[in-house]
């Protein structure tokens, strides 16, 4: 009995359903709300998507279910595609954010210029370049290295995924993807800077401002903190991934620094979203419209009682 293992799957299920679960709801308001769309829910709805089949197929498919069964029922080549493929997404999410930085940058410095680079058409088919760079890159990466037995698989053994390699795969060049991450946290720490002191300026020179300029205000204010909070996930994934790793060689905290806080990013990545997400009101209304609620006057009169369904509330 491997209780480590079975801990292991409980916690990823833990984290993961969560984590489907506000994921979903993002990726449902996008597709049902149609009038409202803007540029930044293009890029929230393509991080939940990616998000979602992260947390499905490589941590709930395939990490939970070989920890449950402690060994693997799939194919190598089919776990492989599966986990190669999320860590190609995962790489698109960093893209994305930089795409967030650059769309709130416009906004801010240059409005006039905003619905010309950075309305929903032009997202959207910066979205699909970005998405089509990535399949062709984990199409080559799969193709090269399945040709030589060459594999990346979940291990029971250490409990996070494992390099099984041969003397004709070569060695795996992390460094470019880490020189890639940190480039592009530095682009967007500086396109931050320069949002978050244009805000701090506007709020202190226009105090008496009317109230359609507050609202913007309000709403670039609103989008620039949903956008820091989902760059410290950046920051809190690169101390775990290429630091606080190496602390320990034991199963655990392969598992905690390799996996689970991988996880954790998604599912609060999705809470982020579903918090500042606008459209909220529209989850809430499908979510509790079928409940009714009995007013005052109903109570103390059976009579004539008096069914009302919950208000909209606005997001």
């Amino acid at each position: 009995m491997d209780y480590l293992a079975y801990l292991a799957a409980f916690l990823m299920l833990i984290i993961g359903i969560p984590s489907i679960i506000m994921n979903s709801l993002i990726i449902y308001v996008f597709l049902k709300e149609k009038l409202h769309r803007t540029a930044f829910n293009v890029i929230c709805f393509t991080r939940a998507s990616i998000n979602l089949y992260v947390t499905f197929f490589m941590f709930i498919l395939i990490f939970t279910v070989d920890a449950i069964l402690l060994e693997s029922p799939y194919s190598k080549n089919f776990e492989f595609a599966i986990i190669s493929s999320s860590m190609s997404l995962y790489i698109m999410n960093e893209f994305t954010t930089i795409l967030v930085a650059i769309n709130r940058f416009i906004a801010i410095f240059a409005p006039m210029f905003y619905s010309k680079y950075c309305g929903v058409k032009v997202t959207a088919f910066l979205v699909f370049l970005i998405f089509a760079y990535r399949a062709f890159r984990t199409f080559q990466d799969l193709t090269f290295y399945i040709g030589k037995e060459c594999y990346l698989l979940f291990s029971v053994e250490y409990l996070t995924f494992f390099p099984y390699y041969n003397e004709n795969c070569g060695g795996s060049d992390i460094s470019s993807t880490l020189y890639a991450t940190i480039i592009g946290f530095l682009i967007v720490s500086v396109l931050n800077i320069a949002i978050f002191s244009k805000i701090a300026m506007f709020v202190f020179q226009n105090r008496n401002i009317d109230k359609d300029a507050k609202n913007r205000q309000r709403k670039n204010t609103v989008l620039f903190f949903q956008t820091i909070l989902q760059d410290s996930l950046v920051v809190f994934d690169m101390v775990f991934t290429f630091k606080l790793s190496g602390l320990w060689e034991t199963r655990i905290w392969s598992l905690i620094s390799y996996v689970l806080v991988w996880e954790t990013i998604y599912m609060l990545d999705g809470l982020i979203m579903l918090m500042f997400n606008e459209q909220l009101s529209l989850i809430k209304k499908q979510l509790f419209a079928s409940f009714p609620t009995i007013t005052k006057k109903s109570m103390h009169e059976p009579s004539r009682s008096k069914v009302s369904t919950l208000p909209e509330v606005s997001g």
